[in-house]
Parts: C-alpha cells; structure tokens; sequence
C-alpha cells in the first residue's frame, strides 16, 4: 500500500522543530536557529563570540571540530564540543546508548549518576528483622 502526500503534508513533515533556548547559555530570547538537516540546536549571537553571519543557510558550531573546524562525527550530549575522529581521543567519552560526553562535562555526568545511585540504593539497605515490629 503506498501514501501519496499532498503538498502541505509533506512540507509540514520537513519542517524542523527548534529548541527554545540557547544550546550555550540555556536562556531564551532572539536565537539563531541551525539549518542543517534536523539539528534543533538555537544560540544567541553574542554567546557564539566574534563575527557571526547569518546570510543564508547557517550552520552550527556543534557540526564542525572544535580543534580542526573539519565536520564533527562525535558530537557532546551536554553542550556545542564536537570533535572529527583524528580530535576526538582524549576529548569526550562515550558512556553508552550513542551518548557522548566531552571532558568539561564528563566529571558532573558522573556524580549525577553516583547520585543517582546513591539515592536509589538508599533503601535497600533498610531490613526488618524478624519479629520486631
């Protein structure tokens, strides 16, 4: 069984759904929304730094290898750090499930998760004994 798709129909599909806030700084305001493909990243011109032109189609620092400028493949789940293969070593972890994390976040990553666990286990250590009500 095959679609056909009006014209509406596959524009609306097409369309990208951008973040609200900025991917640096986490407020809102007048951002600057990435068009590649289906980034949903948005940044305010001043957290970008420097000279940042938007005539035509821009894309965001998050694609490109923050030592090299070359197109990134290993991407920071936590903020704009991105990496090419040959940058990545030592730069940002894999911690499982395609999530990435580069070395400014992988220490707080890592007490979010001890505390989690901390916070899980909490109970676990509560046994009744027998009898004692």
């Amino acid at each position: 069984m095959y679609w056909k798709l009006n014209n509406c129909q596959l524009a609306s599909s097409l369309i990208s759904v951008h973040e609200d806030e900025c991917y640096i700084c986490g407020d809102g305001g007048e951002l600057l929304m990435c068009d590649k493909g289906r980034c949903s990243k948005c940044y305010h011109k001043d957290c970008l730094g420097g000279d940042v032109t938007t005539r035509g189609k821009w894309i965001c620092p998050w694609h490109f290898c923050d030592d090299c400028g070359k197109t990134a493949n290993i991407l920071c789940s936590e903020c704009p750090n991105s990496y090419c293969k040959a940058h990545a070593s030592g730069q940002i972890t894999e911690l499982g499930n395609g999530i990435h994390v580069c070395c400014d976040h992988i220490l707080t990553r890592k007490k979010t998760t001890q505390n989690q666990a901390e916070v899980e286990n909490d109970g676990d250590d509560l046994v009744a004994s027998p009898g004692i009500e």
